[in-house]
């Protein structure tokens, strides 16, 4: 199980890179092991794939996390996790996101749809908290706010990538989140929201 996790990581590294085009016997060249080796632990290029996939939205599920760590604010909760999900989204060349939208839409969409569902629970739990202990505006609609926010951070992001438009998914996450809190925070807010800003800079 272990090196089957190895081959998992090795094999998302360069599907990030370079995209999914690429055959099982190619791919197996890349991670210096044998076709026979991989063939071995995943019968299709298609099982692979599927862990590949998997892996990726453990990794959002994992940064997810922090949005509601009860050691840090609501708004810095907020800001740290999209700090994160930056970070995550910077290894994915604008290839992988594409090859797996035109190649692979049903799989995707199937963790995708689960992922923003998650995503916006966090959101929501965030929002509740801001809100109780003074931070966000009262009289926010929780719900529309987390579903707006959910699809107009990755909605954007993910359009902006298919449609090979001029994008640059550099600071994407951090600029956008930024933009969108300031709509969000109260004046009590707006101190801690400025301030965090302020350190990070």
């Amino acid at each position: 199980m272990e090196r089957k996790k190895r081959y998992i990581n090795k094999a998302l590294i360069i599907f990030k890179q370079e995209g999914l085009r690429m055959s099982l016997e190619e791919l197996a060249v890349r991670m210096g092991i044998s076709k026979k080796t991989l063939y071995n632990h995943f019968s299709s290029k298609e099982k692979l794939l599927n862990a590949c996939i998997k892996e990726v939205f453990q990794e959002l599920h994992e940064s997810m996390l922090s949005f509601n760590d009860c050691s840090l604010n609501p708004i810095e909760c907020f800001l740290n996790t999209f700090n994160k999900l930056s970070l995550e989204f910077r290894d994915h060349s604008p290839i992988f996101i594409s090859d797996l939208q035109r190649l692979y839409p049903e799989s995707l969409s199937n963790k995708h749809t689960m992922g923003y569902g998650q995503f916006r629970e966090k959101i929501e739990l965030n929002l509740q908290r801001g809100i109780s202990e003074g931070f966000y505006r009262n009289d926010i609609d929780i719900q529309l706010t987390s579903k707006y926010l959910v699809h107009s951070i990755f909605g954007f992001y993910f359009h902006s990538i298919i449609s090979d438009s001029e994008f640059s998914a550099a600071n994407y996450f951090t600029t956008i989140v930024r933009y969108n809190m300031r709509a969000i925070v109260n004046d009590e807010g707006r101190k801690i929201l400025t301030k965090s800003l302020t350190d990070e800079s």
